[in-house]
């Protein structure tokens, strides 16, 4: 149900220290600009981290600087449903997420 989507978009936004988005666009639409609209809401950090082919290193250093920039302790990871990016987004997201975090 959209009205529960929407709530839990806001919880997940308030409820963390930060909020990283993934996606292919560089431009934010329908639940991701919700979720950005809910950072500025709460005055949560917020970074939006767009796919680029071979670029997933730099996005790391990006994600790392950015969560030791803030203090985060609890990171909302969120980006658009499954069937707007499929496996490539995934991909993206998970090594991004390995390479900052590997090491925790």
């Amino acid at each position: 149900d959209a009205a529960d989507y929407r709530t839990r978009t806001e919880w997940n936004v308030r409820d963390s220290d930060a909020t990283v988005v993934f996606s292919l666009a560089s431009e934010l639409t329908g639940g991701t600009l919700l979720t950005k609209e809910f950072a500025e809401k709460y005055r949560k950090p917020f970074l939006h981290l767009v796919y680029e082919r071979s670029m997933y290193d730099s996005k790391a250093k990006q994600l790392t600087e950015f969560v030791q920039k803030h203090r985060v302790r609890n990171l909302n990871v969120a980006g658009p449903r499954a069937s707007d990016g499929g496996t490539r987004l995934s991909g993206f997201t998970s090594v991004v997420l390995d390479a900052a975090f590997g090491k925790y």
